[in-house]
């Protein structure tokens, strides 16, 4: 299993905060989301990881190359931020032939990422997303078959929504065949 950790965004929320410091760089009980994710990457089982940067890139390239991990682990800076679709595109010459992990630097979960992964091994789809029940930002909206047929920004307009909605967590696995219609959604 091959890992993409998303730590290019700007942390907007957490201003003023993040101007000085990017996100993944926060600390809980002394340890970086960063590496508190990193961690739970290599205990599922990842072979190796690569982690976009964009906003004070330096600071997470510099804590990236100060650390000793059992697996290798680069970056690769967006002088522009990508996006999510932009982010797995860009890094397009990391993946294999397998699925692959996509998850946000900026949470702290007791999802067990390995079980995600092996979920998405046993069937045919081409991505797992781990959904939570979180009312306040339920963001999605499932068809007849129980797949996502819409994303929504929660507003007050959407409330009818919230109740047969769940949202993302930010976890992802991903056939590499998804590549190809990431690839042409995005702009030349």
């Amino acid at each position: 299993m091959k890992a993409l950790i998303l730590s290019a965004g700007l942390g907007t929320r957490l201003r003023p905060y993040t101007d000085h410091t990017p996100k993944p760089l926060f600390t809980i009980c002394g340890r970086t989301l960063l590496d508190i994710t990193i961690n739970k990457l290599i205990e599922a089982g990842c072979e190796s990881i690569m982690i976009n940067t964009h906003h004070l890139h330096a600071q997470i390239e510099t804590f990236v190359a100060q650390q000793t991990y059992a697996i290798p682990v680069e970056t690769r800076y967006e002088p522009h931020i990508l996006g999510t679709g932009g982010a797995i595109v860009n890094v397009k010459d990391f993946w294999d032939d397998h699925p692959f992990m996509v998850i946000n630097a900026d949470i702290v979960t007791t999802i067990v990422v390995r079980a995600v992964y092996d979920f998405q091994c046993q069937h045919r789809h081409p991505v797992t997303l781990v959904l939570a029940e979180v009312p306040e930002v339920n963001s999605l909206i499932f068809d007849a078959y129980g797949y996502v047929a819409e994303f929504y920004q929660p507003t007050d307009a959407c409330d009818r929504y919230r109740e047969s909605s769940l949202t993302f967590t930010g976890i992802q696995v991903l056939h590499p065949k998804i590549l190809k219609f990431i690839a042409r959604e995005m702009p030349a």
